[in-house]
Parts: structure tokens; C-alpha cells; sequence
């Protein structure tokens, strides 16, 4: 490896390919917890929101592959984002009868990734500030 070579550790990129795939693998999440006909998924993939969620997450998915300094923020920012779509899915488009558990699973789920990212992307030997 050369000098100039930096590489990530596994998590950031499982996380930035995760972020990549958002587009499809969210939209079937969402149907798969909240129990969403075909019609309605169809209504949230084209709507506003969605696609500019979408564009955030891979977004963000770029920025943590390459390790950017903005790559923390976005990362939140989009845990924040899709906490809120959460809920709106779960109570405006849900067709469980208990949407409550997996809306406190998810929600549980961005919070770990997010404590666990911080841990992650505050290791200082992955600093590029830091010559070894």
C-alpha cells in the first residue's frame, strides 16, 4: 500500500454501501415493517421527499466513503431525516394495527448507528490530519 493510500475501516464502508443501495432497499423496508400496498409504495418512491431523501443518502454514502470532514454531518442529518419519515410512514401510511414496535426498532436502529459511527470516525489513526 502506498503511502498516499488511506483505508477505511470495514463499518464506514459497509455504511457507505448501505447509503448507496438506499433507494431500493428503503422503500422495500417500509413495506416489509409497515405492511404498504404496492399503490402506496409506488406514491412515497415518486414523491418529492423521497427522491431528495434518496439523493441525501447517497450523498452522504460518497462522503463517508472518502472520509470527508462534512461526512459526520450529513450522516446525522440524514438519521434525522429518516427517523421523521418513519413516523410519518408509520401513522399516515401504515396498515399494521401496531405500528409502535417497528417504529421503536427502527428508531433504535438510527440511533445505535449513529453512536456507533461517531466511535468510529473519532478513532484518531483514521485522521488524515495525523501522519503515522
Amino acid at each position: 500500500m502506498l503511502h498516499s493510500e488511506a483505508r477505511n475501516p470495514r463499518f464506514i464502508n459497509f455504511l457507505a454501501y448501505v447509503l448507496w443501495s438506499f433507494p431500493l432497499t428503503y422503500i422495500m423496508m417500509l413495506g416489509a415493517f409497515y405492511n404498504l400496498p404496492l399503490t402506496r409504495m409506488a406514491s412515497i418512491v415518486f414523491s418529492f421527499y423521497y427522491i431528495a431523501h434518496s439523493v441525501l443518502a447517497v450523498f452522504t454514502g460518497f462522503a463517508l466513503h472518502r472520509m470527508r470532514p462534512y461526512a459526520w454531518h450529513f450522516y446525522v442529518f440524514h438519521s434525522f431525516a429518516m427517523a421523521v419519515a418513519q413516523f410519518v410512514v408509520a401513522y399516515r401510511y401504515g396498515e399494521n394495527h401496531v405500528v409502535e414496535i417497528p417504529l421503536v426498532l427502527v428508531n433504535i436502529t438510527i440511533l445505535g448507528l449513529v453512536l456507533f459511527l461517531k466511535k468510529e470516525l473519532r478513532v484518531p489513526y483514521f485522521s488524515p490530519k495525523i501522519a503515522w
